[in-house]
């Protein structure tokens, strides 16, 4: 299965998105063309180290602030963000705050955000030095780069990179899914309630249930092991530190949780019931 990565291109508005993007993907530079409106992208095919081809589907966007609400709504499934400001340009580096907050605030914990100092073949007017971008991306514990856009100085390297690590967060978040999934059997709750209802049956058949009395111990049963596995699910999926699924599934845990309590004390209700009719002979 051909694995596509959706990757974003942020910043301000003129730091050089589009020629980054057109030097990694066309191998072109343009030294002027029209601001971005809105979006667009491009895909191209690489091979990571373990040989493995995946493709990285590349979004380009405005950076101007009208264009803002556009570029909000496709950050949703992006697995990988090149955060770029222009080294000439103060403003777009002290921006980088302000976008690293915004993205945050919208993708996955998962996501890779990667700072990117663009224009660095403009030595003359540089106004961001390397030691100030390195010790930006430090504080926000993130990885950093400078490169030229026009000179295609860490343009391939930066999107390799990037590709990497993104391959890396998804192969080691299906892997904790896996172990989600086949470790349940080792849950501590899923035993204790497993043995449950075996005691369970063997108590209506220590006092010779009828059919009906048998069924109903076994549906209960059923009803309370379903409820605890999927409670125990949520509850390790949830654990894996994805917020977006944290929140989509915590209420579903919730009922879960609640599900098993009140099947529990049914169950034991009716089974009393059921022991008190036989040893009564009513």
């Amino acid at each position: 299965e051909e694995s596509i990565y959706k990757v974003l291109l942020l910043g301000d508005t003129t730091v050089g998105k589009t020629c980054f993007l057109l030097k990694y993907t066309d191998k072109t530079f343009i030294e002027e063309h029209m601001t971005t409106i809105g979006l667009d992208y491009r895909l191209k095919t690489l091979k990571l180290k373990d040989g493995k081809e995946i493709k990285l589907q590349i979004w380009d966007t405005a950076g101007q602030e009208r264009f803002r609400t556009i570029t909000k709504s496709y950050y949703k499934g992006s697995e990988g963000i090149l955060l770029i400001y222009d080294v000439t340009k103060r403003e777009s580096f002290e921006n980088v705050k302000t976008w690293v907050s915004q993205i945050r605030e919208e993708v996955s914990k998962s996501s890779v955000i990667y700072v990117v100092g663009n224009k660095i073949d403009l030595e003359d007017t540089r106004k961001v030095t390397t030691e100030e971008g390195v010790n930006l991306a430090k504080e926000l514990e993130l990885p950093f780069k400078e490169a030229s856009a026009k000179n295609g100085i860490n343009i391939d390297e930066t999107f390799y990179d990037l590709a990497e690590m993104i391959d890396k967060i998804i192969r080691k978040f299906k892997y904790a899914y896996h172990g989600v999934i086949h470790g349940i059997k080792y849950d501590s709750s899923i035993r204790i309630q497993f043995t449950c209802a075996l005691l369970a049956i063997l108590v209506s058949l220590i006092f010779r249930f009828t059919a009906e009395e048998f069924a109903i111990v076994l549906l209960f049963c059923g009803l309370i092991l379903g409820l605890e596995y999927t409670n125990s699910s949520i509850e390790r999926i949830m654990n894996l530190e994805e917020p977006e699924i944290s929140k989509a599934v915590k209420h579903i845990k919730d009922m879960a949780a609640g599900g098993v309590l009140i099947a529990s004390v049914f169950a034991l209700i009716v089974g009393i019931m059921f022991i008190l009719r036989h040893i009564t002979g009513g």
